[in-house]
């Protein structure tokens, strides 16, 4: 199939509108990306649109719409995968007795179906939620006397976090998002949540403890001196042997609150090698099929050709393969022998693929994709055989 290139104009200028897209201007061309709320400013109807494509409007998708010069040019439909842990976190969160909701910039439709997903109860979901909604939510459960914890990665998040009682963003989340939160998840893993909730929780039942502690006996000791002729040298063995026992006790948080919960997979050499090669496989198939169908055939049987390819792409191993659909950035540092911050700060740079394969136990050279925020196994190219991705 003979590849298609495509020139790149300069961009002129360009503005970045809050909750709504963006605005730019290419070789005098005015373009407009984003949801419907920008076009309707714009004054650009999408009747027509959903009227030729009906289905646009149903479905668990998310649309995204491009104009140029006060005219649709088209539509861009997509699905913003929800994190893996996010349904198990928000059950535990429930058992904590933590009620979850969900303020999303999406419509009403795809927020639902989402929600629904997540065990979250239709009256804690949001949707089409900006920024400036997002707040006014924020303000709602904190004045009915909520305790209000907003957790956030994006630009559009800024100003909710900013007036949440306590704000918690990501290492991968935007700069302005990380500068407004209070508490950043390093390991970009919402499981991270449950562990500070039971830190707080420790540390306050502990405050509590060493009140009591103190307070007690030497309240105790006053009112018995009150009383009855207390020695002196009990009272002093009272106060201080309280204020030890306070002290002792609240050395107890370096034992910690407990271990999260185990990851799904470990990551073992020979598995992954294992499904290095079936990837591998996949790939020389597809890569066959494909320089067959390049050879004088019409556009029908080139397409028909192609179909069969696309059926057998390397995508497809990702259903069955655990390492192909990437692991986190706690149990690859702990593969690495390295800490989690030092993983999230090495993975952006450019060299991170050759740091990753020269700290591997098994010479496996390793890419971050940023919008999944999970790390892949580089897989060998087709024609070389597997090992080669070993030292």
């Amino acid at each position: 199939m003979p590849a298609i290139v495509v020139s790149l104009s300069q961009c002129d200028s360009w503005e970045y509108r809050v909750g709504l897209g963006v605005v730019a201007t290419v070789n005098d061309l005015r373009l407009l990306v984003g949801g419907h709320r920008l076009m309707l400013q714009e004054g650009i109807s999408l009747e027509k649109l959903f009227k030729q494509y009906p289905e646009i409007q149903s479905g668990s998708h998310a649309p995204v719409y491009l104009a140029g010069n006060a005219e649709l040019l088209g539509v861009i439909l997509y699905s913003d995968p929800v994190r893996s842990e996010s349904q198990a976190v928000i059950g535990e969160l429930r058992e904590l007795g933590i009620n979850a909701y969900m303020l999303s910039g999406d419509v009403t439709r795809v927020a639902t179906a989402v929600a629904h997903e997540l065990g979250i109860a239709p009256d804690c979901v949001y949707a089409e939620a900006f920024p400036e909604r997002k707040v006014e939510v924020v303000q709602t459960l904190h004045e009915r006397g909520k305790m209000v914890a907003f957790c956030g990665d994006g630009i559009n998040d800024s100003a909710a976090l900013a007036y949440a009682d306590v704000s918690i963003s990501f290492a991968g989340a935007t700069d302005i998002a990380r500068e407004t939160a209070d508490v950043v998840l390093m390991e970009n893993d919402l499981r991270g949540l449950i562990n500070a909730v039971r830190i707080a929780r420790q540390a306050m039942d502990i405050v509590w403890q060493n009140t009591a502690l103190v307070a007690i006996p030497n309240l105790s000791a006053v009112g018995a001196g009150v009383l009855f002729a207390l020695d002196p040298v009990l009272a002093i063995v009272i106060n201080n042997g309280s204020a030890i026992l306070a002290e002792l006790n609240g050395l107890r948080p370096l034992l910690g609150p407990g271990a999260l919960p185990a990851l799904e997979h470990s990551l073992d050499a020979n598995a992954l090698l294992q499904e290095l090669s079936r990837w591998q496989e996949r790939t020389l198939t597809t890569t066959n099929i494909q320089a067959e169908s390049s050879v004088n055939l019409s556009p029908q049987s080139h397409q028909s050709i192609n179909t069969e390819a696309n059926q057998t792409k390397p995508e497809d191993a990702a259903e069955d393969t655990p390492y192909l659909k990437g692991v986190s950035q706690k149990e690859l540092a702990k593969r690495l022998n390295v800490t989690s911050q030092t993983l999230s700060r090495r993975r952006s740079k450019s060299d991170f693929v050759q740091w990753s394969k020269a700290r591997d136990p098994d010479g496996f050279a390793w890419s971050y994709q940023a919008s999944m925020r999970v790390f892949y196994v580089v897989a060998p190219t087709a024609g070389l055989e597997p090992q080669l991705v070993r030292r």
